[in-house]
C-alpha cells in the first residue's frame, strides 16, 4: 500500500511599481521638478493542496518474466478511472488489492494562474517493507486534468476557477528490475503547487 506526502505551498502576493518620472527644467536659472509615480498590489489567497486519501495503488503483480520484468503504467483513462498498460512479461491483477488513483483539490486565488510539480525521474522510489535495500523505481509521473494527461511531471499554467479552486490526478510507472524480490512495497512521494 503507498503513502502520500504532500507539500503546501503558500504565496502571499506580489507587488509592481509600474512608473516614475522627472521633469526638470532651467530656463531662466530656476529648476522645478514634477514628479508622477502610480503603485499598485494584489494581494493573493494563499494557495492549499489537499489530497483526497487515495493511494496510487498498483494492486498484486505478477512478474511473469523474472529475467527482464518490464513496467507497470498506472494513469486516469479519460473517464478518470484507473487504466494499466504493462509489457508482456508482467501482469497487475487488481483483483484483491483494487487498482486506485489519488485525486488533489487546489484552493486560492480565482481565476489565477499557477504550476502543479509531481516528482521528477529518480526522484522517487518504493521500499520493500522488510528489506530496505530492495526498491521499485517510480517515474513519468503524470498529471490528468481537465479531461486530458500532461505530457509530463510539470503543469506550468494550470488557472483557478472563478471559485478559486482546481482537481486533478496524479499517475506514474512502476519499474521492475531483474530477479525483483517478492513482497510488499510501500513509499512517499511530493507533490508541490504554487501561483505563477
Amino acid at each position: 500500500m503507498k503513502k502520500l506526502f504532500i507539500l503546501f505551498v503558500m504565496v502571499a502576493g506580489f507587488a509592481t511599481v509600474t512608473m516614475a518620472q522627472t521633469g526638470v527644467s532651467s530656463a531662466n536659472g530656476t529648476v522645478s521638478t514634477i514628479d508622477f509615480a502610480t503603485t499598485g498590489a494584489k494581494i493573493l489567497v494563499p494557495i492549499n493542496l489537499t489530497w483526497d486519501g487515495v493511494k496510487l495503488e498498483y494492486g498484486e503483480v505478477v512478474i511473469q518474466n523474472v529475467a527482464n520484468p518490464g513496467s507497470i503504467a498506472l494513469y486516469p483513462d479519460g473517464g478518470g478511472t484507473p487504466s494499466t498498460s504493462a509489457a508482456v512479461n508482467c501482469v497487475s491483477t487488481g483483483l484483491n488489492i483494487p487498482l486506485l488513483i489519488p485525486g488533489f483539490t487546489v484552493a486560492g486565488t480565482q481565476n489565477t494562474l499557477y504550476t502543479i510539480t509531481t516528482p521528477a525521474d529518480g526522484a522517487t522510489e518504493i521500499v520493500h517493507t522488510l528489506v530496505p535495500a530492495n526498491v521499485l523505481p517510480l517515474t513519468a509521473f503524470k498529471i490528468y486534468r481537465g479531461a486530458a494527461l500532461s505530457s509530463g511531471n510539470v503543469i506550468n499554467n494550470a488557472t483557478t476557477s472563478v471559485a478559486g479552486a482546481d482537481s486533478w490526478k496524479v499517475g506514474a510507472t512502476l519499474n521492475f528490475i531483474a530477479a525483483q524480490a517478492s513482497g510488499l512495497y510501500t513509499g512517499v512521494y511530493t507533490v508541490v503547487v504554487n501561483y505563477n
